[in-house]
């Protein structure tokens, strides 16, 4: 941290230059910048230096009546900074008015990954490991070129006291070293009868179809279901994994599995963000498909997974999406060119076989039964 009452103009363009765009609308706008939201990065890098020499604006903003602005997050502390007065400032802040307001400093980095929601403002992701909040800057997602739905693996620090982080380094995007990450444009992928099968001990898989698998026993002591993901954690392919009020053991269990993908909630978990989680997980099997990339999909006790849903449905009232939410990941499994492929495998009780639900839309649907 450095005091930026020793620094030269240079030094202080140079900091002026390391802040993000929002931080730069924001002090552009505190010291009566005019219009900071429509210019450029470079224009208002110029406007804010010339401003903190001389003391005056090139087009001061004009007063004006109405609903007052909202304080952004530590703008006190970047104004400090920036006029040159005595007080240290560290870079703390990202500031947009959607945004919560940063109330903590920067501490231990943590790593942590998630399915970006570029399309929303602020963008962020849930991690799938703590199912907390992670924040994405403009800049780091124009930097990237990343788009909705990417699975994004970063390294961000905790920002307040509601568990809510912000991406400092983007470390790997779909997998690949951020460094190396070329965006794909779509495919035209053609929908074709698939023709491929996973081999197991117990039955096999059919590869771009929809499965079903009967388990007893949590998913830590079944061998069948073991064998399955490991299988599964040897294919050139992306492997998601969804189970809802997972016990610890199973949860844990599914966490130190390799090249697994996974989106869980714990046992006795409210699961109140259910739905957004399973639409991440469809989500990000369309995105990666799009970029040629096969996925195998595990659906875990799906019988539960159907009925947290169906609970969240009915408190948001909306029963009829929830249950096409489900049912779109059956649809999804199918074999298309160039070897790219989704398949399905949902697991259920043997007690759940008679449930109308299962019957219905597990079941029936099934190309496959895994023995």
């Amino acid at each position: 941290m450095q005091n930026f009452n020793n620094n030269s103009e240079d030094d202080k363009r140079a900091q002026i230059t390391s802040l993000g765009i929002y931080e730069l609308r924001g002090l552009a706008r505190a010291l009566g910048i005019k219009s900071p939201t429509t210019k450029l990065r470079n224009q208002l890098i110029d406007e804010i230096s010339t401003a903190l020499v001389t003391g005056e604006v090139v087009e001061p903003r004009a007063s004006r009546k109405g609903r007052p602005f909202k304080q952004l997050a530590h703008l006190d502390d970047i104004i400090t900074f920036a006029k040159n007065q005595n007080d240290d400032f560290e870079k703390i802040a990202i500031l947009n008015q959607d945004i919560p307001e940063f109330t903590l400093k920067p501490a231990s980095i943590e790593k942590m990954t998630g399915v970006l929601k570029a399309n929303k403002k602020p963008a962020y992701f849930i991690d799938l490991r703590s199912l907390h909040k992670v924040f994405v800057s403009e800049q780091m997602i124009q930097s990237f070129n990343l788009t909705n739905s990417d699975l994004l693996c970063v390294e961000a620090y905790k920002i307040n006291e509601n568990n809510q982080f912000s991406a400092s380094k983007i470390l790997s995007i779909n997998s690949v070293t951020a460094g190396k990450y070329e965006p794909k444009s779509a495919l035209a992928l053609t929908k074709v009868m698939p023709s491929k099968f996973l081999y197991l001990e117990n039955g096999e898989v059919l590869l771009g179809g929809r499965n079903h698998m009967i388990t007893s026993g949590p998913l830590f002591m079944n061998n069948a279901l073991k064998e399955l993901l490991g299988c599964l954690g040897n294919q050139k392919a992306f492997n998601i994994f969804v189970g809802l009020n997972m016990c610890y053991e199973d949860r844990f269990y599914v966490f130190g599995c390799k090249n697994l993908i996974n989106f869980t909630t714990d046992y006795l978990n409210s699961s109140m963000d259910a739905q957004e989680m399973v639409q991440d997980a469809l989500d990000l099997a369309e995105r990666l498909l799009e970029q040629g990339n096969s996925v195998n999909i595990v659906l875990y006790d799906a019988a539960t997974i159907m009925s947290i849903l169906n609970q969240n449905s009915k408190k948001k009232k909306n029963a009829l999406e929830e249950n096409q939410l489900f049912k779109k990941l059956f649809a999804l499994a199918g074999a298309y060119e160039n070897d790219a492929t989704i398949t399905v495998i949902a697991t259920c009780d043997e007690s759940d076989k008679e449930e109308a639900i299962i019957k219905q839309d597990v079941l029936k649907i099934s190309n496959n039964i895994i023995h």
